[in-house]
């Protein structure tokens, strides 16, 4: 288990209509990666993890994910694979790929994104194996909007879905907490692939982090580009709501993701 070692000043440096100059204390954050580069690789979740922190500048060779042309597992390959052993419901997900998502568009890398759009165009977007024919790996319109912009941005085709709407909403069930990490993420990376950031997506960040002002991630979101919190307000994670890993992967992220 990653722990806390309590010893800096978090200063969550994002993007903002206005951007100040900010400086960013990195932290004392223990990070274990695999030979690939890859975290968590113990859980069924590694490769959203892997990918953000690919994306904050850590060296992750996340193609170990891919065993074929678009087609993604849940973590490296050289694994258990996590639907076939029973560890989840499908072989990948909507939140795994949101990893691989930010990963290709930082690095622009247009081939993986083409290589997405190709499979799952090809598939009926259906983009792995699991319970129900594969349900919980079907992509949303959101996420092939953003697909299609990300590869339109990035010089390639301008595939018609982008210009598909996003609407979001804030969920307030402790128990669905993740949903409001995933929009945040989503809704920061549609920002930057598209220009702009929906009124709707907008005032959702804002209730995220009025609802949850300790988190750095929902602050980064809504624009807080020199957010400084005291050490006692950056520990204190409400019971239930956060592990000490993935709060430790979303400082790493905030903190390393770079600005555009």
């Amino acid at each position: 288990m990653l722990k806390f070692l309590l010893a800096m000043l978090l200063t969550a440096c994002g993007s903002h209509p206005e951007p100040r100059s900010c400086t960013s204390a990195p932290g004392d954050i223990e990070i274990n990666q695999d030979p690939s580069g890859f975290v968590e690789t113990h859980k069924c979740d590694s490769l959203i993890w892997s990918g953000l922190m690919s994306a904050a500048g850590y060296d992750v060779d996340m193609v170990a994910a891919e065993v074929g042309p678009g087609e993604w597992l849940r973590r490296p390959s050289n694994y258990k694979e996590c639907y076939a052993s029973n560890e989840s419901f499908s072989t990948i997900s909507r939140d795994q790929l949101l990893g691989v998502y930010w990963h290709a568009w930082i690095h622009k890398d247009r081939a993986m994104l083409e290589r997405l759009w190709d499979y799952g165009s090809a598939n009926a977007w259906r983009m792995g194996s699991g319970r129900l024919f594969g349900a919980d790996t079907l992509m949303n319109p959101k996420m092939i909007s953003t697909l299609a912009q990300m590869i339109h941005r990035l010089g390639g085709d301008n595939h018609k879905a982008r210009l598909v709407p996003a609407l979001w909403s804030v969920v307030h069930d402790q128990s669905k907490y993740y949903v409001n990490r995933l929009s945040a993420l989503h809704i920061e990376l549609r920002r930057r692939a598209y220009g702009h950031t929906s009124k709707n997506g907008q005032n959702a960040l804002l209730e995220m982090h009025r609802t949850w002002p300790k988190n750095p991630l929902f602050a980064w979101a809504y624009g807080h580009t020199c957010e400084a919190r005291d050490l006692a307000n950056l520990v204190t994670i409400p019971t239930g709501i956060h592990n000490d890993d993935e709060y430790i992967y979303e400082r790493a992220f905030v903190q390393g993701v770079p600005n555009e």
